[in-house]
């Protein structure tokens, strides 16, 4: 509301115009700083407004300022202020400051005391310096009157005066005192009592008191706001000659050092509140005198005009749209809060006049234009970024520096900000940079303050980043795509700095952040901007030539990537060490950000998808990666879910974070045994992926023979030769090794886990089932031996006990884990008649627009056809085609299974199994399958 001020006294000066008690915004000043220096001039000032050495008021009580002491820090021996509440309201202010080190003179010797003299008088009384047995008189100092308005450059023009003073001749040592009184208030709050006192602060104070003394026919009441520290004191109470005094007071009371990103609901310095407001009702009543709604006695011309336009749209939505964004766009961001403009806003008429206004005139100018159209509106108080601030705080009228409108429309709110920038097109797309906000609705019937809430926030914040790299040779240039969409806030933020900042800065700035990554990385050609108004989305597309996009390191390679939208949003170092409540900047946030490299024909890697998930009350975040062919891919997702960590959560939070560094996020490592010769790679993946087994069979024989190896590590080398030889259909070797395994450590789950494995591809079931809860018994915690177990149920026909291992492994399973073993429950289900589970959607992703192999659960959940999902895989290039048909065909054997469709199902087990991808589960299990086919005719 322009500027709706109160003042509060902080140890040394007086703030005037702090709304929000610590807070130098305004209501209806910008929330965003603009650079350069406030305007400054020296005025002359009225005498009335000004005095200067006189004794104080005689309600005034003097105390003994405490001594000196000892130790060698700058501190207040004195802080005092008291308010004499009457029709004239006024608060004296008496300070003593001791100087101990020279850092702090400059400081200390330039006194500044603020005021605004449409409604307050300043009386300075005196300001000595105490030097030992001394007392040296320096109120006659010269005294400038300078109008500094500190909220010209966002548009705020408050009509505050300050009285500077440099004190001459501060020695360290020295105690400066200082006092003065204070008289007046607002008078837009009718005459009820409203203020504040800080408590502590940066300095010490030897001696705090605060004093207010009231009539005993008026109601005032007090609240410290002290957060989760305890309540320092309890006042002392008087009562005498028809008035009641309250007297706080507390010695020895340390210095605050504020800790960085801190919530804006959190204060380090402790004050005490006072209102004569009963509640919150009441507040919403005060606000209504201001904000008058009642329909005009005639319409001007220019409300006509402005809302005629409006009447031919569609529907309300388009209504209420196009004025929110006439008000934004049309009539600029001014504000003049002197006197009760401060609070008042100023006739809609007046407002379309002139063309410009505050948060409080545009808030009732839309009021106004959506009234004439037949859609009822009402104004909401709040404090920016207050988060639950409400609920901590006295009801009063200076607790809230911004005003925004409340609209109902198709029976959903929409809490609108006519101060923004940028919104365009549907309501429940516009950003929303109040979320979680407590507000105070101005109608009536409000008893209670409400939150502000979307239902679809998680859209409204969501930033996508996707990168896709293409090289042709290892350590040669490559070229890079970006692929970057904001929507809601993010996207009116970019929309509004197209507007004002050139394109070619604009560009600068995106040839920096890459090169950030990668050295020498510059621009192709203008990026592509896509703005979606009407969705509230903007999509910019990039090229950039990237010199040397991977970094050889003793014949491996690394590709680092890094998810720009992530940086910052989890800010683990300033969570280390606090004492204070950890504020997360971004919140509400959901970032998702893929990078995909395309490599040279060259490289082969078998990796298979591995995800790494942590959900906490604080965050989900979600990685996955996996290497198939000559294409890497890494996908990580996160998601917020609360502003803040408190102290107690901090070191929790800390070790969450640092887990996920463990995951491999920031770089693809390509290992020189995924580099062949061009003539094995023209081969063809399977013979290539053949002479790889082949070759880890020798090497691993030489070690076995070598006769270095012992005891586990033996075993383990007779597991993995095992496993190699199962993959070339070698059973007997492989049976014979796993045997050698267990006889080396019968103890370890890996050897009974791999003899189980080769039963399982020698269709001896039972044989298997048994090695693989031996497994179990044993301590495998992967859940691979449980989802292998399932599956040698479900080939022995016992469809129950597999869906139990299988949901079994879902619900203690990591999450790669988890959608494989999805699958084969979707599918031992179906074949049961028998529903999918929850477990099912909620891994598949919606409609299968998600990373392999979720579009396959998203086919048994019905929300894509087989055709839809091998249509998606043959679209894919090289080594990675090869092995994700591989799968895809056996999955859609599965889906026609489950059908009963035998024919189709014959047809694609039989495309598995031609691709030959020896290694894969789906391999060996598609052969099983047609053999069971097979017997069945």
């Amino acid at each position: 509301m322009g500027a709706l001020r109160s003042w509060t006294m902080l140890m040394g000066v007086v703030i005037v115009g702090t709304l929000s008690i610590l807070s130098n915004n305004a209501l209806g000043q910008s929330s965003a700083a603009s650079g350069g220096q406030p305007p400054v001039k020296e005025i002359d000032v009225a005498p009335e407004t000004f005095s200067l050495g006189d004794a104080a008021p005689g309600w005034a009580e003097k105390v003994e300022m405490p001594p000196e002491g000892g130790n060698d820090e700058t501190a207040f021996r004195l802080a005092d202020s008291q308010f004499h509440v009457s029709d004239a309201p006024a608060v004296y202010v008496r300070r003593a400051l001791i100087v101990k080190d020279a850092a702090s003179l400059g400081a200390a010797g330039q006194l500044s005391f603020s005021f605004i003299p449409d409604y307050q008088r300043l009386h300075l009384h005196k300001v000595q310096i105490h030097r030992g047995q001394d007392v040296i008189d320096k109120t006659a100092t010269s005294i400038r009157f300078l109008q500094r308005e500190t909220g010209f450059e966002q548009g705020v023009y408050s009509g505050t005066v300050t009285a500077a003073m440099v004190v001459s001749d501060l020695r360290v040592g020295d105690t400066l005192e200082y006092d003065y009184t204070l008289y007046g208030q607002n008078p837009v709050f009718g005459g009820k009592f409203v203020d504040a006192a800080s408590w502590d602060g940066t300095y010490p104070t030897r001696l705090r008191r605060v004093v207010v003394t009231y009539p005993d026919d008026r109601a005032i009441n007090w609240r410290f706001y002290s957060g989760d520290r305890a309540l320092p004191v309890k006042p002392k109470t008087t009562n005498a000659d028809g008035r009641t005094r309250l007297i706080f007071e507390q010695r020895s009371i340390p210095g605050i050092a504020p800790e960085a990103l801190t919530p804006n609901d959190y204060v380090a310095y402790r004050w005490i509140e006072f209102s004569e407001f009963y509640d919150w009702s009441e507040v919403s009543t005060w606000a209504m005198g201001l904000f008058q709604t009642e329909p005009q006695s005639a319409t001007s011309d220019a409300m006509r005009q402005a809302v005629e336009p409006l009447r031919t749209l569609a529907s309300d939505n388009d209504i209420v749209a196009r004025a929110l964004e006439f008000v934004q766009s049309e009539i600029r961001y001014f504000s003049v809060a002197l006197g009760e403009s401060s609070h008042r806003p100023r006739p809609p008429e007046t407002v379309l006049e002139q063309r410009y206004g505050d948060c409080k005139d545009k808030t009732l100018l839309l009021i106004a234009m959506l009234r004439e159209l037949g859609i009822d509106s009402h104004p909401v108080l709040l404090k920016i970024g207050g988060g639950n601030w409400l609920e901590k705080v006295l009801p009063s009228p200076i607790v809230f520096d911004h005003v925004i409108v409340r609209v109902t429309v198709d029976g959903q709110d929409y809490y609108l900000d006519p101060t923004r920038l940028g919104q365009h097109g549907r309501l429940d797309r516009m950003g929303q940079i109040h979320e979680g906000t407590q507000a105070l609705p101005v109608t009536s019937n409000a008893a209670a303050i409400e939150t502000i809430a979307s239902p679809n926030i998680a859209e409204l914040v969501r930033s996508e980043v996707a990168e896709i790299l293409t090289i042709s040779k290892l350590g040669e240039a490559g070229q890079l795509k970006l692929k970057q969409t904001w929507h809601g806030v993010g996207a009116e933020g970019i929309r509004v700095t197209r507007t004002f900042v050139p394109q070619s800065q604009i560009m600068q700035s995106l040839t920096s952040a890459m090169e950030r990554r990668y050295l020498g990385a510059k621009l192709v050609g203008e990026p592509l901007v896509e703005d979606d108004t009407r969705r509230n989305s903007i999509t910019l597309t990039a090229t950039y030539d990237i010199p040397t996009p991977a970094i050889e390191r003793n014949g491996n390679w690394i590709i680092p990537y890094m998810p720009s939208n992530l940086q910052g949003a989890l800010p683990v170092k300033a969570a280390v060490s606090r004492q204070a409540p950890l504020a997360l900047p971004s919140y509400p946030y959901r970032a998702v950000y893929s990078f995909e490299a395309h490599l040279p024909e060259a490289v082969s890697a078998v990796r298979d998808p591995m995800e790494q998930s942590m959900k906490n009350d604080i965050f989900t975040f979600d990685f996955r990666s996996s290497f198939r062919g000559n294409v890497a891919r890494a996908e990580v997702d996160l998601n917020l879910h609360q502003d803040r960590i408190e102290t107690d959560e901090t070191a929790k939070f800390v070790k969450d974070v640092q887990s996920l560094s463990n995951s491999g996020l920031g770089g693809i490592v390509i290992f020189k045994d995924d580099i062949h010769s061009g003539v094995a790679a023209a081969s063809g993946f399977p013979d290539v992926l053949r002479a790889r087994i082949e070759e880890a069979i020798e090497k691993i024989t030489e070690t076995i023979e070598s006769g270095r190896l012992k005891g586990d590590d033996l075993a383990g080398a007779y597991i993995s030769r095992s496993n190699n030889y199962e993959y070339l259909d070698k059973v007997d070797e492989a049976l014979a090794d796993a045997e050698m395994s267990i006889k080396l450590s019968p103890n370890l789950w890996q050897a009974h886990a791999c003899r189980g494995s080769v039963y399982l591809r020698s269709r001896e079931y039972e044989k298997s089932i048994a090695d693989f809860s031996k497994a179990i018994i044993l301590g495998d915690t992967t859940t691979e031996s449980l989802k292998l177990r399932g599956i040698a149920k479900f080939y022995a026909g016992q469809l129950e006990q597999a869906a139990e291992d299988f949901s079994q492994s879902l619900a203690t399973g990591n999450v790669d884990d988890k959608i494989y073993s999805a699958l084969w429950l979707a599918w031992t289900q179906k074949r049961m008649q028998k529903p999918l589970p929850e477990q099912i959607a909620k891994y598949a992703g919606e409609n299968g627009e998600t990373s392999w192999p979720r579009p396959a659960l998203a086919m048994f959940a019905g929300k894509m056809t087989p055709d839809e999902l091998l249509a998606g895989l043959e679209s894919k290039n090289g080594d990675e085609r090869h092995m994700t048909l591989t799968e895809g065909y056996f999955y859609v054997g599965q889906y026609y299974m489950a059908r009963g469709d035998h024919e189709m199902a014959n047809t694609y087990f039989k495309k598995t199994l031609d691709m030959n991808v020896v290694p894969y589960i789906e391999h060996f299990a598609a052969a099983i399958e047609l053999e069971q086919l097979q017997a069945k005719e």
